[in-house]
């Protein structure tokens, strides 16, 4: 990284520079850059038409922008990914029909544009908060468009933020397989609060274990937050042995192919 030393003087005409220029000069003062990629931009297609985005981004006199908005009226304002590219440098753009499918590509998760010899696919793909499903249905549909592409004869250069763990240390500790056996055999560092977990777990294995044995995949009612929707989905349930209590591990899913089992060796 460079480190730049800003006088006092300059600072001070910074920081009063209107924001609506502070992604043009930015850009200015990196004229290198040809293509440049951003994901979850998250501006609504309202406010591209009206030319009422913040800092009127999509209008730079030395750059074409094309936008793909999240068009979905159930995630308006979510997701959105646009490409900028230096004029003359676009020979094609598609940003709603990348997938050719309405559902995939309203909402708003690819831009694909054409420069001579290469295509570029510039993408936001689902979290895993959306369920392996989902993930699947894009990565899938994504693989097809791209195969599509390189049958035309075209180079094709994939980027964007593809949600996707490559090991286990990628990801929150809370979805990492468990070595309960090592946990187990901890002595050390027990009385310090963030350890607490491992506590717990010492403690309440047996406990644990038991509950999982009981283990079985059953129908509930879910409630979206946003829109007060009501639905019925499938998730894991167990029972506990001393209280008898209910108790769902994980998240409900659409189908019941997709609730994941949890098991222990």
């Amino acid at each position: 990284e460079n480190n730049i030393l800003v006088p006092s003087t300059q600072k001070h005409q910074a920081e009063k520079q209107h924001p609506a220029l502070a992604f043009k000069n930015f850009l200015d003062r990196h004229s290198n850059i040809d293509i440049l990629c951003i994901q979850e931009h998250k501006i609504p297609l309202t406010q591209l038409s009206s030319r009422s985005e913040p800092y009127q981004i999509s209008s730079l006199s030395s750059y074409e922008s094309f936008w793909s908005c999240c068009t979905d009226r159930n995630r308006r304002g979510m997701n959105g990914v646009v490409t900028f590219v230096k004029k003359g440098l676009v020979t094609n753009a598609s940003t709603e029909l990348c997938f050719d499918d309405q559902r995939l590509d309203s909402q708003g998760r690819c831009v694909m544009t054409s420069h001579d010899n290469f295509v570029l696919f510039n993408v936001y793909a689902p979290a895993s908060s959306n369920g392996p499903t989902v993930q699947l249905q894009f990565l899938h549909a994504l693989s097809r468009a791209m195969e599509n592409q390189r049958s035309l004869g075209k180079m094709v250069i994939l980027v964007g933020d593809l949600n996707i763990t490559h090991t286990n240390f990628d990801t929150s500790w809370k979805r990492r397989i468990v070595n309960v056996n090592d946990i187990l055999e901890i002595k050390d560092g027990l009385e310090k609060e963030v350890n607490k977990w491992i506590r717990d777990v010492q403690n309440c294995w047996p406990t644990i274990k038991e509950a999982l044995i009981s283990q079985n995949v059953a129908k509930t009612k879910t409630t979206n937050p946003s829109t007060g929707q009501s639905s019925v989905k499938y998730a894991c349930f167990v029972t506990h042995p001393k209280t008898n209590k209910r108790i769902q591990l994980g998240k409900a899913e659409i189908k019941e192919c997709e609730v994941p089992h949890f098991s222990f060796q």
